[in-house]
């Protein structure tokens, strides 16, 4: 019998743990468990562990992403390329500005062209891929990030989707609602088209599936 199982989830235990959640977060699981305490705290379990079991790979795909656009923006448009008011549309070089302050704000008198490209949030990096960009950055530089070349719109949905749960991972939100295991597919895709290499070490490392695969009854870790 697992932990999970054996929780003494009675009255005032089940009761004490739906205040500290808060009734409006707690509520979304108790519907999708009919009405059953018990089981809503299972699933909200569940959700902890699938989210824990994501982190890794979307934390990977983040970093391999900003990396490689970085590295192939660089050569001609300079290491400051993302403040480059010919190149980057007006919302962008806000966020732009937001990040160097950001950065500021941590103490670093002169954030290097790393510093930034490490505080940028993904929504950022995503926008590179949008309609806007496509003559200026896509067509000319970014294309040559991925192999095979993907589609630039197909690309651009795919990594919007992997944002909305990358987001609600990072703000403790319900994802068990979602279609998990193409999420997970869209971001092995992407890592893979980045970095071969980079995908067999995540499918290596990664527990997703062994999580994903269990039932809210039988977790008993998050």
């Amino acid at each position: 019998m697992s932990d999970n199982q054996s929780f003494p989830y009675d009255e005032q235990s089940g009761a004490s743990l739906q205040r500290s959640l808060s009734p409006e977060r707690f509520s979304r699981y108790l519907e999708a468990s009919n009405g059953d305490p018990k089981a809503a705290l299972r699933l909200y379990t569940w959700n902890c562990q699938v989210a824990s079991a994501l982190y890794g790979p979307l934390q990977t795909l983040e970093v391999t992403l900003r990396n490689s656009v970085h590295d192939a923006l660089s050569p001609s448009k300079g290491a400051r390329w993302f403040s480059n008011a010919q190149l980057m549309k007006g919302p962008d070089l806000r966020r732009v500005a937001d990040a160097e302050q950001d950065v500021r704000s941590r103490g670093v008198d002169n954030p290097s062209p790393g510093d930034i490209v490490g505080t940028l949030s993904f929504g950022f990096w995503v926008g590179l891929f949008a309609k806007s960009y496509d003559q200026e950055l896509w067509r000319v530089h970014l294309y040559k990030c991925f192999h095979p070349r993907p589609r630039r719109n197909d690309l651009h949905e795919n990594l919007d989707e992997i944002r909305k749960v990358r987001n609600r991972v990072a703000h403790h939100e319900p994802i068990y609602h979602r279609l998990l295991l193409a999420d997970y597919e869209r971001i092995l895709d992407v890592i893979g088209a980045l970095s071969p290499d980079i995908r067999v070490w995540v499918e290596h490392h990664s527990r997703f599936l062994d999580v994903f695969t269990q039932s809210p009854s039988d977790v008993d870790r998050f």
